[in-house]
């Protein structure tokens, strides 16, 4: 077990101008990894923001067409396994 939570593997959007303008149509979304969610916490006052966990991941995949529906689909099979 890790002390500051559970492990996250997340899609992940570049941005710019503080999260105003999508990127992802010029760099591709990523798939990345965290080795912990450090509590929910987020970058601007503990509440608000990206989560912290952000800055100390990993990257898995770059340049992917819809991370989101590859990590929902990752969660599906890893919940599959678990049952076994």
């Amino acid at each position: 077990a890790v002390c500051c939570g559970p492990p996250v593997i997340f899609a992940y959007k570049p941005t710019c101008c503080y999260g105003c303008v999508d990127l992802s149509d010029s760099y591709g979304q990523q798939v990345k990894y965290a080795p912990a969610n450090l509590y929910g916490l987020r970058t601007c006052c503990c509440c608000l923001g990206p989560p912290c966990y952000d800055k100390c991941s990993y990257t898995l995949l770059a340049g992917v067409k819809d991370a989101d529906s590859f990590v929902s689909a990752l969660a599906a099979q890893h919940a599959r396994y678990k049952a076994r």
